[in-house]
């Protein structure tokens, strides 16, 4: 088991090569950590653990290889850049960095629950979003990877989150952006992993008087700033996935990485928000509106149903 304290040592033994300096503040070696690693040295702590009691991690990957990883996750330097920085060889670096990174995703079903939603008791226990990365245009070219939101090549998650909570509940993808819509991708799996009865909250796009949705555009005017302060949030923990620079930048490493990172990306967010790093709550007032709406929505529309979780 690995201390705060030493996972800050092994950081700055990585980087310069120094024993940590005589009468230095703890709270500025957390804060530099911070700015090396992007999590705090207690989530990385936390990852660390979880990576040793629910994977079978080899012996040989040691924390400064995960802390390796986050650095590589944060600042996304090129292997030659990163290798001289941290004294270590080009090779060595991205071998390790890579199996790092495969076993942090595979934590993803013991981080990321969708039993988490149960918490609240509402009709409506989650809220859905797509959100899309840039990558570079793969060989051959694909015409259906364009995303309107960037004008150029990107894939596309599907991301769920918990209302009451914050918590992240379910991460899809990833998929083309240019020919999966959201519409398309939150049929796939997660209207069936909803339980009859229950609804989702969700943007203007996600529209469709069959699903078990509930947006924007089905509730009065004077109602939607609530939704809007449950959105908003969500669009938080999609602009957290972007201070890793790796998925803020054009992605330049292989397809089949992209799904890897983002997971475990997904996953150390999730840790952080567990342990402290909250986001912005949202009233229960909210939490109500979201079942007397489904209620209203109900009486107006008869074409929603439960049988509508089978679409």
């Amino acid at each position: 088991m690995v201390s705060v304290h030493e996972l800050i040592s092994i950081s700055e033994a990585i980087l310069s090569g120094r024993e940590r300096k005589r009468g230095r503040k703890r709270a500025c070696a957390e804060e530099s950590f911070v700015a090396l690693f992007k999590v705090t040295p207690f989530v990385a702590m936390e990852v660390w653990e979880h990576l040793q009691e629910h994977t079978n991690i080899p012996w040989q990957i040691k924390p400064k290889h995960f802390l390796w990883t986050l650095f590589f996750l944060k600042h996304c330097m090129t292997e030659r850049s990163a290798a001289v920085l941290l004294g270590c060889d080009r090779k060595t670096y991205r071998y390790y960095i890579w199996c790092v990174i495969d076993y942090v995703a595979l934590l993803k079903d013991k981080v990321i629950l969708w039993e988490n939603r149960l918490e609240s008791s509402a009709a409506a226990k989650v809220s859905v979003d797509g959100t899309d990365f840039r990558t570079v245009e793969y060989y051959p070219f694909d015409p259906w990877r364009c995303s309107h939101k960037f004008k150029c090549a990107a894939l596309r998650y599907e991301v769920a989150i918990a209302i009451k909570t914050g918590f992240i509940v379910h991460v899809k993808g990833p998929f083309k952006a240019g020919t999966w819509t959201d519409k398309k991708i939150v049929k796939l799996e997660l209207h069936g992993k909803l339980a009859p009865g229950e609804y989702y909250l969700a943007d203007g796009g996600y529209t469709n008087k069959n699903a078990p949705v509930i947006t924007k555009n089905t509730i009065p005017q004077h109602e939607r700033a609530k939704m809007n302060a449950i959105m908003a949030r969500h669009e938080t923990i999609n602009g957290r996935f972007k201070d890793w620079q790796i998925l803020e930048n054009r992605f330049r490493h292989g397809e089949h990485r992209h799904r890897g990172v983002f997971t475990a990306i997904a996953v150390i967010t999730q840790v952080e928000i567990e342990t402290g790093m909250h986001v912005f709550g949202v009233s229960k007032h909210n939490i109500w509106y979201c079942f007397i709406k489904m209620i209203h929505i109900k009486e107006y529309n008869s074409k929603i149903k439960y049988s509508a979780l089978k679409y």
